[in-house]
């Protein structure tokens, strides 16, 4: 495992135009770059379980690992994983340090603008959670004018902005640290996947409710440069796949403890 810092990137970012514009990389394509290599780099924020965590090994571990290394292996590739900031994880690919990344990243329409993104392989809602003794929000609406918590750049971050009236927003690292903010009375309220939250009731903790969803179950996928297709259409083959024989359902529940969304292939 790498583990690729945000001064380290932004170094890096200046050679990128140079990596994309060479021409021995533009006469083949990103899949047959990578069987040349015989590696793909994939990025991940590693602070956002059961999606990506760090175990007591300092090993990454959680749903998205899982489903990278099968990735990987269907390819016929070794996986390199690379821990970035989320916050940094659209640039790192930009810049060429990765070849995908996987850190339950939402499928959106502004990001397919600038990334391609394969068939999903994940699912997630937006909710709200509180204390479980809290009786003053009930709905989402009724956030706003309290102290939120939110992972720093997720799609819930964006959920939470968009709120009208909701003004002190405090944005960390990970989810973690938001259920820790809501634990010391530093936040009334947060917003996340209801993955985390799953998450966290698996791990046998109580303390917290879900009193609303703010937005509908959006999707997930891996992220890939514009110009990957072919690896994407690989990698869509492979999700597709593990959809059909059960392993997907088995992920789900092993790594969130309830039973996925059904993912249709057919309509892909």
């Amino acid at each position: 495992m790498i583990t690729i810092t945000r001064r380290r990137l932004s170094m890096l970012v200046a050679g990128s135009a140079l990596y994309r514009s060479c021409p021995a990389r533009a006469a083949e394509t990103e899949l047959t770059a990578l069987r040349s290599r015989g590696v793909i780099r994939i990025g991940t924020s590693g602070t956002s379980p059961p999606y990506t965590g760090i175990d007591f090994a300092n090993n990454l571990t959680g749903y998205d690992i899982d489903w990278g290394n099968l990735i990987g292996k269907g390819l016929g590739l070794r996986v390199e994983w690379a821990k970035i900031d989320f916050r940094g994880l659209m640039i790192a690919l930009q810049s060429g340090q990765v070849d995908a990344l996987m850190s339950g990243i939402r499928i959106t329409p502004e990001r397919e603008q600038s990334f391609t993104f394969s068939h999903p392989y994940a699912y997630d809602e937006t909710v709200a959670v509180v204390g479980s003794a809290d009786t003053s929000i009930h709905d989402f609406a009724g956030i706003a004018g309290h102290q939120i918590a939110v992972v720093a750049g997720s799609f819930q971050e964006q959920v939470a902005r968009s709120i009208p009236g909701a003004s002190s927003i405090m944005a960390l690292p990970s989810a973690g640290d938001v259920f820790m903010s809501l634990r010391t009375g530093h936040a009334d309220v947060a917003v996340l996947g209801m993955s985390a939250i799953s998450h966290y009731r698996k791990s046998g903790h109580t303390d917290f409710k879900v009193i609303a969803t703010g937005a509908q179950a959006t999707p997930q996928g891996v992220v890939f440069r514009k110009d990957a297709q072919d690896l994407k259409a690989a990698v869509d083959k492979i999700i597709d796949e593990k959809v059909k024989d059960g392993t997907y359902e088995r992920l789900y529940i092993q790594h969130f403890g309830i039973a996925p969304p059904h993912i249709d292939t057919t309509e892909q």
